[in-house]
């Protein structure tokens, strides 16, 4: 699990802090809340590394795992129906390999990007804070780069 893997987060207001164990409660509440809705619950996390660490070929280029830093958590609605969770799973495994590999295609990046301006307006604990999301279709339809494109393909 992401969350297990962080010691740090972004606030509403963009500034990084310190996890200690109340704000894990709190987001571990908030991924069972979405469960307990039928949701999917994704987390994206980073790590910042310098830029020598990056271009030095000789340095292993794995991260390390313990010291994330929490960008957000989506719910994602299931869309399975009967007999596609299968095909769905596999398309969501690789979507999320893509990105721990940094490779984010232009369409998760820009949605990670808008969900977190909206998260940014709307604190935790707010009663909007549990409204916040879209739909799929409401996404391509917001987001001209989307339309028409599969996300799995």
């Amino acid at each position: 699990m992401i969350l297990a893997k962080c010691s740090s987060y972004y606030d509403a207001s963009g500034l990084m802090k310190e996890m200690d164990d109340r704000e894990r409660n709190t987001f571990e509440q908030i991924i069972h809340d979405k469960a307990a809705n039928s949701l999917r619950c994704i987390a994206f996390a980073h790590q910042q590394i310098s830029e020598d660490q990056y271009e030095d070929g000789k340095e292993d280029k794995t991260l390390r795992e313990d010291c994330l830093t929490l960008l957000g958590l989506v719910g994602i609605k299931d869309p399975c129906r009967p007999g596609h969770s299968f095909e769905w799973g596999r398309c969501v495994y690789n979507n999320i390999q893509k990105f721990i590999q940094f490779q984010l295609t232009v369409n998760v990046a820009a949605l990670v990007i808008n969900f977190s301006r909206v998260q940014q307006s709307v604190a935790v604990g707010d009663p909007d804070y549990e409204h916040i999301g879209c739909s799929g279709s409401s996404y391509r339809a917001a987001c001209p780069g989307a339309n028409g494109k599969k996300p799995c393909g």
